[in-house]
């Protein structure tokens, strides 16, 4: 006789009941969050960066109109 533990058949019994197209389903649309998650991160990131840059710039006019250039 097979044993089979609790959370094995608990397992079982749910791959059983989820159908392929279910499952194909259930992966894209986690996967379309997570790609969502990192590309507005990125874009974040980017905008940090310009940013960043455009106070440096503001800097760098600044010591040149400081010059009298």
């Amino acid at each position: 006789m097979i044993h089979i533990h609790s959370c094995e058949g608990k397992r079982m019994a749910k791959n059983i009941g989820t159908s392929r197209k279910d499952q194909v389903d259930k992966f894209r649309s986690k996967f379309n969050e997570l790609q969502a998650a990192f590309q507005t991160e990125g874009i974040v990131d980017i905008e940090i960066a310009v940013l960043r840059v455009v106070d440096d710039l503001q800097s760098v006019k600044k010591d040149i109109n400081e010059l009298g250039m």
